[in-house]
This record gives structure tokens, C-alpha cells and sequence, in this order.
């Protein structure tokens, strides 16, 4: 079993950074905490699935239908954007998800 690891406080702090978290001081445990228990688990998930368990593969022809556009389900473009808060040249304008906090 592997040790436990904990990221660190500046670790954190670039996470909520690049997830445009606000986050406190006084929450930094809290999530260094939260963050490193999902991180540990994975890697015992990963830890686990390694030799001991068989691969099987599936053929993906027998369980996925073939990709055909469906007439009725197919939305012109005004009905694809007449609900978006801001619609410029036919496309959905969003804030910058990117810039540097």
C-alpha cells in the first residue's frame, strides 16, 4: 500500500486558480485535505487494477449503433441559439474561462 500524500498549500491555491475558485486562507486545509483523499483514492483504484484483473475487450460494432443524423431531432441554428443570453454572428458569446485571476 502506498504512503499517503498530501498536496501542498501552493498546490492547492493553483488549482482554485485554474478552476476560478475564490478561495480563503482558512479554507486551504480544508481542501488540501478533500483534494489529497480523492487523489489517494485513485491511485489505489489505479493500484488495484493492475495485474491482478483481466482485460476484456468488447467488440464496439455489437454495442453501439452506427452514428446517422436523425431529421427529427436536428435543430436549425435560430432554434440552437434563440435561448442564449448573448448570441453574436450565429454563436453563443461566453466570459474568458482563461484569464488569469
Amino acid at each position: 500500500m502506498a504512503v499517503k500524500d498530501t498536496l501542498s498549500e501552493q498546490s492547492i491555491a493553483h488549482v482554485a486558480r485554474l478552476a476560478n475558485l475564490p478561495l480563503t486562507i482558512p479554507e486551504v486545509p480544508k481542501y488540501q485535505e478533500q483534494l489529497s483523499g480523492i487523489i489517494n483514492l485513485v491511485k489505489k483504484v489505479d493500484e488495484a487494477s493492475g495485474s491482478a484483473t483481466e482485460e476484456k475487450g468488447t467488440n464496439a460494432d455489437e454495442v453501439l449503433r452506427k452514428d446517422e443524423p436523425n431529421s427529427g431531432t436536428i435543430l436549425s441554428v435560430d432554434e440552437a441559439v434563440k435561448n442564449g443570453k448573448r448570441v453574436e454572428n450565429d454563436l453563443f458569446v461566453v466570459p474568458a474561462v482563461l484569464e488569469e485571476v
